[in-house]
């Protein structure tokens, strides 16, 4: 029989993935705190070396083992964790985890430093630094004398399906001393009722080893969940044995003194006895599951189009089946939906290590703190908003955040500080980078932006602050007096906006003077499914968002105006708007097109990117819940449409991309020509220059 192992080798690299993300916060931890849980990170640094050196990828396995051992010492008081021994740690879960990423993508790739880093834990051992460190204590919670122990290992018979070997766990007890293994073969059953995949074989050990606790149960780390497992003293069990023998001399009596039995059995634990919640699920098993309820939600708009056309009286029990139906189908969309959300952790725990080496190398004191870091969001949202979000992160640290001398200059603390939250605000998850710095600085982005052409002095004026803080995200655009490694470059925040506006997200800004910051991300919670509001353009249907609309309204035609530059303006409750008629744009000008007039189309008022506009349509046609198709996959890219559903009719209706939309129709000469601000501000002055002469 052949097993496969490239599963188990995959398991094994998404665990080391997170065994580094627990190494990387611990140390994280310490550095910050003085204190940390160092037998958490040297399993972690454990795990990691025993699982690649099981699967051969002995690079990993080598240089993991020094970790190990570095981490050892420092868990039991023989090494201090001094600032810079830290970073060398930190610089070494770098290292592994660049060659667990090089396993992954099938490539042969040396990370760079390598061979310094070893060299530099080596030197740590070989030369440790004697002492304890503040707030660390040994952990170790047996002593190093020499004992014999008796160890009863029973695998559960599914054991050898999770790659475990256990001939592999005796020969590792083997190393820690000197063994006398009993082998029960008391369950094998027949020749013929044998299954080679289970397992039927038991074990008594006798270890006579000076290994600690911790060492022995690390040997069992990789079956703990599917072996029953316990570790006595010898010792522990003759006087078992002896109490046992007492008691029953005394049982005329009823009086009998136990003694204390030294068992170390991690699955006598009320907590280790339950069975596992969780299953690994490949994600393109999940993507079908995705895939296949977006057809159903599809299919029952379709069941439901064709019901609206029967007699409801004829038909009462099959319409009240249709909407049970409906209600099940949604219920089952949302339970299917939840499987692919995650804590929004997983990107959250990047950052204090970005904030740490941004911090480091600018010479800066900052401290980070986080909230809602339990907030769920669809797992390629998450994947997908890392980068710009670390980007964020590291702006705030770099632009946000001053020196430690100007902050006290300022009677501020030394130490700056970020926080980052993420809470649920409609549909959508909110995520806000917000930090105590010296704030965005008005004079000198405009300064910038004239420099630059984006603007003219005569129009600098009328900018509000929140029209001003959006020209950093312009291509190019960098207010930084000098260039480095971290910033400068006038790239970066522009793919920030533009990779949130990819995922149908917005990001807006707030800022105060010598008070800090404020970048505030919204982010659908998913790109599957959407609410979206049907229209009518012509013989044609369009979607827009529910998310994004503000409002409905019939104009009358005084409150459209027409600018010097051809640009329409239309004026709702004394708020202008720039107005879009969707027929112009998307060339859908037929006979049986009304939004041509004012007064027979409805204006819908949009939001995106902070900036609000009026569409002309036709006809509203009510709310749907549509799954979204990739047009550019299928076809190509079309600028205004972010994708394509299928109607309850079977027709195609576009997705509209309120982003692209605004672009499309600059383009086409719809939309602000000049300047959009200085076309609001004729607007107004317009209306003053109207409300005076009457």
């Amino acid at each position: 029989m052949t097993i496969d192992m490239a599963q188990f080798q995959l398991t094994f690299l998404e665990e080391a993935a997170e065994h580094l993300v627990d190494l990387e916060s611990g140390l994280l931890e310490l550095e910050q705190h003085g204190q940390t849980d160092m037998s958490a990170i040297f399993r972690a640094a454990h795990s990691i070396k025993g699982g690649a050196a099981t699967f051969g990828f002995e690079s990993i396995a080598e240089f993991t083992h020094v970790v190990e051992f570095v981490l050892e010492k420092a868990r039991d008081g023989e090494l201090k964790p001094t600032e810079e021994l830290t970073s060398q740690l930190l610089q070494s879960v770098d290292i592994i985890s660049e060659m667990v990423k090089a396993v992954r993508e099938g490539t042969d790739v040396t990370p760079e430093g390598r061979e310094d880093c070893l060299a530099a834990l080596q030197g740590y051992i070989e030369n440790p630094d004697r002492g304890t460190a503040v707030g660390l204590e040994p952990t170790s919670t047996s002593s190093p004398e020499s004992r014999l122990l008796q160890i009863t290992f029973k695998p559960k018979p599914s054991m050898p399906a999770t790659g475990s070997d256990a001939a592999n766990i005796i020969r590792e007890l083997a190393n820690l001393g000197e063994i006398e293994v009993s082998c029960h073969t008391d369950e094998v059953p027949l020749l013929s009722d044998i299954d080679p995949e289970k397992m039927y074989l038991s074990w008594d050990i006798q270890l006579s080893t000076d290994a600690t606790t911790e060492e022995i149960e690390d040997v069992f780390v990789f079956v703990e969940d599917d072996a029953e497992i316990s570790i006595e003293t010898r010792a522990a069990v003759q006087s078992e044995q002896q109490s046992k023998s007492k008691e029953s001399e005394t049982s005329t009596t009823g009086k009998s003194e136990e003694k204390p039995k030294q068992q170390i059995n991690k699955k006598e634990n009320a907590e280790a006895n339950k069975e596992s919640i969780f299953i690994r699920v490949a994600i393109d098993k999940v993507d079908q599951l995705i895939n296949l309820i977006g057809e159903l939600v599809t299919t029952n708009a379709m069941v439901e189009q064709c019901s609206k056309k029967l007699d409801a009286d004829e038909n009462q029990t099959l319409k009240s089946a249709v909407v049970e139906m409906s209600s099940h189908t949604r219920n089952l969309q949302e339970a299917i939906m939840g499987i692919r959300m995650m804590p929004i952790d997983f990107a959250f725990s990047r950052f204090p290590r970005t904030v740490r080496d941004t911090a480091s190398k600018l010479g800066k004191q900052v401290n980070l703190e986080t909230t809602g870091n339990q907030t769920e969001l669809d797992k390629t949202v998450i994947e997908k908003i890392v980068d710009p979000l670390t980007h964020l992160v590291r702006n705030a640290v770099d632009h946000g955040i001053e020196l430690p001398e100007r902050r006290q200059e300022c009677g501020k603390p030394a130490e700056g500080t970020i926080k980052i939250s993420a809470y649920h605000r409609g549909g959508n998850v909110v995520i806000e980078i917000q930090d105590d710095g010296a704030g965005l600085n008005r004079e000198k982005i405009l300064k910038k932006a004239i420099e630059k052409e984006l603007i003219t002095t005569e129009t600098a004026a009328d900018l509000s602050d929140e029209d001003v803080w959006n020209f950093i995200f312009d291509s190019g655009f960098s207010t930084a007096d000098k260039v480095t490694d971290v910033s400068g470059r006038g790239v970066g925040m522009d793919v920030v906006r533009k990779n949130i506006q990819a995922l149908g997200g917005a990001v807006h800004i707030q800022s105060e003077i010598e008070k800090g910051t404020c970048f505030t991300v919204s982010l659908p919670l998913t790109l599957a499914i959407v609410d979206g509001m049907a229209l009518r353009l012509g013989r044609e249907t369009y979607i827009i968002p529910i998310l994004n609309i503000i409002e409905s309204i019939r104009l009358q035609p005084e409150q459209c105006r027409t600018m010097q530059d051809g640009v329409e303006i239309v004026d709702i409750r004394g708020e202008y708007f720039p107005l879009l008629r969707l027929s112009e744009v998307f060339g859908t000008t037929e006979e049986n097109t009304t939004s041509q007039d004012i007064n027979a189309g409805i204006t819908v008022v949009v939001e995106s990117d902070q900036t609000r506009l009026a569409l002309q349509v036709d006809e509203l046609l009510g709310e749907h819940q549509v799954v979204i198709k990739n047009v550019e996959d299928n076809y190509r890219k079309i600028q205004g449409i972010s994708g394509a559903t299928i109607l309850g009719d079977g027709r195609v209706a576009f997705i509209i991309d309120l982003s692209g939309l605004v672009k499309l129709a600059r383009e086409n000469g719809r939309f602000a020509k000049a300047s959009k601000f200085g076309a609001l501000k004729m607007a107004q002055t317009t209306q003053r220059q109207e409300e005076v002469a009457a």
